[in-house]
């Protein structure tokens, strides 16, 4: 394992220390007699204590701790306090950088809290982000060797800290302190991860004051009519840039403003790298159903002519969603967006013609639409176009093009298509029958939550058609598909429990599940809650029901309702 990734690993474990804490952090600490309460590195902590540390030390795993908590532990662990693995060996070196960087850290406070003039700070530039960021830094950040800022930092035996490369040429050559000069104990080497996540956790603390004062001096200026501030900040809103919290519309809102007296606004504006990304975000909205923030952006790019954005924004004019519901409004984006080839325009307005919904109701412009539609290859045309098809709605039936029709959005994963094609193929209508082929559309179509596919399934393994005899399987297709609340499913459901098909004999589960299908009017539901009623089984006896269940079961046909209500004298 390289360093990076061992310090990676390190990085892993260490910050589900610093979690509890959550980065910057309020601790107490004395300095010079006084008790400071401010904000602190939490890489400045013991792990241990989560605590100030004042006299930090580094084990051999490469954390540092302070002195007392890490000799206590020793005491009577061979591992690592932190990561619980055993440790290398038990020497104790003390982190005399990391010590001095955090006396510095509180001085600095501290003076600052008299307004005492501060001793002179290394100035260094780093990279934050890819951004340059030229900064005071705390002088024992920066390695005493390379006199540049610490990016792998390592201690000796000496306890003092060095950049890993530099003082690897150093012993190369050398057995004494690079910083003392006197003889090294020894040549370990190990890293200071405490140093190391210290100088990015500040690099990064001084990066957000930057940025925090780069967007406060733009705020100032845009609010005073300054124009290119405008531009940049509602760069950074609209983009979600640096410590900006992305926000389109405003950042929309601060750009267009700019615009009336910005060059590069206007022309940022009229590009096509503006509108491409512009018109993305909005569909972006749109597909995560963000409505209110999606409206402004489509309405100007409907403007602009963008098909897909007009098809979006006559979604939600027809559903209702972000805007008032306004059938006509919809079907004019849509004829807008049909003609310029949406093929999702194309299918919604046939929808709208083929169900005179914003317009009178008109089969032949509904099928021009759908073919249309499916000349592009659309899913969903094909399935709508096949069903017309199939019943011979709007034109002439054609159950060989039905067939063709289902088979092409089948194969796109259709849901409703694998359905209606294993329908075709459990009846043998215009093709050969097959109950094998249709048990496995309907599964298709099932394991895509489609409640029709489900329900379709669930009788396949109930029968034994197509599939082996399960009843389990039945049962569990069966309540997918009562809790989309399809009737059937639910009267079913409410047989198997009456005689114990897949489930325990349950008549007051049979009684729960006929009642939720006869609310639909399920005859099937309720002939059987009826006969329930008559004998009393689940129920209390109630020939009065009974009879009235049989003869709403009776008005739809149902035979089994039609002879009860003969044999008891009712004369159907």
């Amino acid at each position: 394992m390289n360093f990076k990734e061992k310090y990676q690993k390190y990085k892993n474990k260490y910050n589900s220390i610093k979690k509890q804490v959550g980065g910057m952090h309020t601790r107490t600490f004395d300095i010079n007699d006084n008790s400071i309460t401010t904000e602190v590195l939490s890489d400045f902590l013991c792990p241990l204590t989560l605590e100030v540390m004042n006299n930090p030390v580094i084990l051999s795993d490469g954390l540092s701790y302070e002195r007392s908590h890490a000799e206590s532990w020793l005491n009577g662990h061979d591992t690592s306090p932190t990561t619980r693995k055993l440790l290398p060996n038990k020497d104790i070196i003390p982190n005399h950088t990391l010590k001095a960087a955090i006396d510095q850290y509180k001085e600095i406070i501290h003076k600052k809290r008299l307004n005492i003039p501060m001793d002179s700070l290394d100035t260094q530039t780093f990279q934050v982000n890819e951004k340059n960021v030229t900064a005071d830094i705390l002088n024992d950040f920066v390695c005493s060797i390379s006199f540049e800022i610490f990016r792998d930092p390592v201690v000796l035996s000496d306890g003092y800290s060095y950049e890993r490369l530099n003082v690897t040429a150093w012993l190369n050559v050398n057995n004494t302190s690079p910083r003392t000069g006197a003889p090294l104990k020894n040549k370990n080497i190990t890293p200071n991860h405490a140093l190391r996540a210290a100088i990015e956790e500040y690099k990064n603390e001084i990066y957000k004051i930057e940025l925090n004062k780069e967007i406060g001096d733009l705020e100032c200026l845009a609010k005073s009519d300054d124009c290119c501030a405008q531009y940049q900040l509602g760069l950074k809103y609209y983009n979600g840039e640096g410590l900006v919290v992305k926000n389109v519309p405003k950042g929309l809102e601060l750009i267009k403003l700019s615009s009336k007296n910005c060059l590069s606004s206007r022309e940022y504006l009229q590009s096509s790298i503006f509108k491409d990304n512009f018109y993305k975000k909005g569909i972006e909205l749109f597909n995560k159903k963000d409505y209110n923030d999606a409206v402004n952006i489509l309405k100007d790019a409907v403007e602009h002519g963008h098909a897909q954005s007009q098809y979006a924004l006559g979604v939600m004019f027809e559903k209702g969603l972000g805007v008032p519901k306004n059938e006509a409004e919809a079907m004019r984006l849509y004829k807008l967006a049909a003609e310029q080839d949406n093929a999702d325009a194309q299918v919604n307005l046939a929808k709208m013609f083929e169900n005179g919904i914003g317009a009178s109701k008109n089969d032949a412009e509904a099928v021009r639409l759908y073919k249309l539609a499916v000349a592009q290859g659309n899913a969903e045309a094909q399935v709508y176009l096949g069903w017309k098809y199939n019943k011979g709605n709007g034109v002439q039936q054609n159950l060989e093009e039905a067939i063709r029709l289902y088979r092409l959005s089948a194969e796109q994963g259709n849901a409703d298509a694998q359905n209606n094609l294993g329908k075709m193929f459990e009846n043998g209508t215009g093709v050969q029958e097959n109950y094998r082929e249709a048990a496995r559309l309907y599964r298709l179509a099932a394991q895509q939550g489609n409640v029709y596919g489900q329900f379709n399934f669930a009788n396949a393994c109930k029968n034994g058609r197509g599939v082996n005899q399960d009843y389990d399987m039945a049962v569990h297709y069966y309540e997918l598909a009562a809790a989309q609340g399809h009737a059937g499913a639910q009267s079913n459901l409410g047989y198997m429990y009456e005689h114990g098909d897949g489930v325990h004999q349950n008549l007051g589960r049979a009684v729960h599940w006929y009642s939720i299908a006869v609310t639909q009017e399920n005859a099937s539901a309720l002939a059987n809650l009826g006969f329930m009623y008559m004998k009393g089984y689940g129920v209390d006896k109630n020939i009065n029901m009974a009879m009235r269940l049989f003869q709403r079961a009776a008005r739809q046909g149902h035979a089994g309702a039609q002879r009860n209500l003969r044999r008891e004298g009712y004369g159907w």
